[in-house]
């Protein structure tokens, strides 16, 4: 599976408020966002997909997730699945989803990027 495709598979996972959670990867039937990437299959401590969420956080967003890791648990270099534990559990679902989508957004970009050379070579 691309990041791409384990992003969308994430997101999907938690798409509806009922099918998300906060402070716990799983509960019932909801998942927060790095549980939902354990759903999909993939360690979110380990894959590089949770870093593309990471990096689709906003300046804004990221500054609240690592001021409680600073405040709350002490760690001023936090690994990226910290970071997006942290916005899970202080944003709301909407922005949650909006950051997938930004992911999402960013993997296809990236995708498009890769393929440019050789379309450009079947025109020539």
């Amino acid at each position: 599976m691309t990041n791409l495709d384990i992003i969308l598979a994430a997101r999907m996972i938690i798409a509806t408020p009922e099918h998300w959670c906060r402070h716990i990867r799983k509960r019932n039937d909801a998942y927060c966002a790095l549980g939902a990437f354990d759903a999909v299959g993939v360690s979110p401590e380990k894959h590089p997909a949770v870093e593309v969420l990471e990096s689709a956080l906003t300046e804004a967003e990221r500054a609240v997730a690592l001021q409680r890791l600073k405040d709350v648990f002490n760690n001023s270099s936090p690994a990226p699945c910290s970071i997006v534990a942290q916005f899970n559990n202080t944003h709301t679902h909407a922005e949650v989803i909006a950051a997938f989508d930004r992911a999402i957004e960013r993997c296809r970009t990236v995708d498009q990027l890769a393929e440019a050379p050789a379309k450009i070579a079947e025109l020539v």
